[in-house]
């Protein structure tokens, strides 16, 4: 399921992000997330030759969890990885975008006029701007072969994902808001719903 990062051309060498941690170097922007939202982020950036920094622990971020994608404009079907190759190939277009990725911002400090980004793996990086992409995950329940059902009858999004299950008994595990929420997306279009 998932995607090969060392295809991704913009990505750092180690010894690169190594210098640049280490250098007086200030982004014009960092960006925190690789999901869609922090490589639109990115593009944007780019296309404006603002001097861009993308930090992520991934490139995909939800999109690789999701295998039918029905609902993005353009595209009457497109899988999770199809949609993140071509997020991916967009934003290698534009090289004033660097990009870190399997490492996690750790803290944010104002400097000054400036922002002090530190990482899991203890490197630093200033920039004039942050923006905080940093998406949303959502809870697994730890079970017997749900990780490999995943896409495949095992959903984290109704809203997304409904359609799927049309005329289907449903099984929706959660009490909170968000299930009662995916219960009502699931209402119209469901045979049966339980919920646990």
């Amino acid at each position: 399921m998932g995607l090969d990062l060392l295809d991704l051309k913009l990505i750092l060498p180690e010894e690169d992000i190594e210098r640049i941690s280490q250098s007086d170097d200030i982004y014009d922007i960092i960006i925190i997330g690789g999901g869609p939202a922090g490589m639109t982020s990115a593009v944007y950036s780019a296309r404006k030759q603002i001097k861009t920094l993308l930090i992520s622990k991934d490139i995909g971020g939800q999109m690789l969890w999701t295998s039918d994608i029905e609902n993005y404009m353009g595209f009457q079907y497109i899988t999770g990885k199809e949609l993140t190759e071509k997020f991916r190939s967009q934003m290698e277009q534009f090289p004033i975008v660097d990009i870190i990725l399997d490492d996690t911002v750790t803290k944010i400090t104002k400097v000054d006029e400036n922002f002090v980004i530190e990482t899991d793996k203890s490197k630093k990086f200033t920039g004039k701007t942050v923006i905080i992409a940093s998406g949303k995950r959502y809870r697994p329940m730890n079970i017997k072969g749900e990780k490999e059902l995943v896409g495949k009858g095992v959903s984290y999004c109704a809203t997304c994902d409904a359609p799927l299950f049309a005329g289907k008994d449903v099984l929706v595990v959660g009490g909170g808001n968000s299930a009662l929420t995916a219960v009502i997306d699931l209402m119209k279009l469901a045979n049966k719903i339980y919920i646990v």
